[in-house]
C-alpha cells in the first residue's frame, strides 16, 4: 500500500484524515474480502451464479426490479439499489418513469421494489433508519449553505 491514507468523511460533513494504522486495517480488510470473494467465485460463472442467486432471494423476499403487478405508476414504495445496505422510502411518479427516493431519481428497473406493506418489521426499522439518516444529512448541509452565505456576506456569527 502506498503512503496515502485517506480521509473520514464525519457526520458534519467534515473530513478528517485517517491514521496510518486505520488506513492499514481498511485495506487488509479489503485485501480479505477480496481473497474471500475469490475463492467462493474463482470463475465468472460462479459469480453469474452468485448474482442469480441473490435475485432469485431478494424475489423470494418480495423485492422486484422495475414496475409491475406489485407496484406500479403513483405507487409509494420501499428502495433498495446496488451498492447500498439501505432502504428508502419513496414513490414512483405518475407516468412510471422514475423512482423518487433518498435525494435521487433513478429509473424502476434499475432499483429494487418492494410494497411498504409487505415490508418485514426489519426492513421498516431500516428503512425508518435511513430516511432519518437522510434528513439529519439534509438538515447539516442546509445549515452549513446557510453559515457560508452568512460568511460570504459577513454575517457570520462571533
Amino acid at each position: 500500500m502506498s503512503e496515502y491514507h485517506g480521509y473520514v468523511t464525519n457526520l458534519d460533513g467534515s473530513h478528517e484524515p485517517l491514521t496510518k494504522e486505520q488506513a492499514s486495517a481498511i485495506w487488509e480488510a479489503c485485501e480479505r474480502s477480496a481473497e474471500e470473494r475469490a475463492r467462493l467465485m474463482p470463475t465468472s460463472d460462479d459469480a453469474m451464479r452468485v448474482i442469480l442467486d441473490a435475485q432469485q432471494r431478494l424475489n423470494a423476499l418480495g423485492w422486484w426490479q422495475g414496475l409491475g403487478f406489485r407496484i406500479g405508476r403513483g405507487s409509494q414504495c420501499a428502495v433498495r439499489e446496488y451498492g447500498s445496505t439501505g432502504i428508502w422510502s419513496g414513490w414512483v411518479d405518475d407516468e412510471g418513469k422514475y423512482v423518487h427516493y433518498c435525494d435521487g431519481v433513478s429509473q424502476p428497473r434499475r432499483l429494487w421494489l418492494k410494497p411498504l406493506e409487505d415490508l418485514t418489521e426489519d426492513e421498516r426499522t431500516r428503512m425508518a433508519e435511513c430516511d432519518a439518516s437522510e434528513r439529519d444529512f439534509n438538515d447539516r448541509m442546509i445549515q452549513s449553505l446557510i453559515a457560508q452565505d452568512k460568511y460570504e456576506e459577513g454575517q457570520a456569527d462571533d
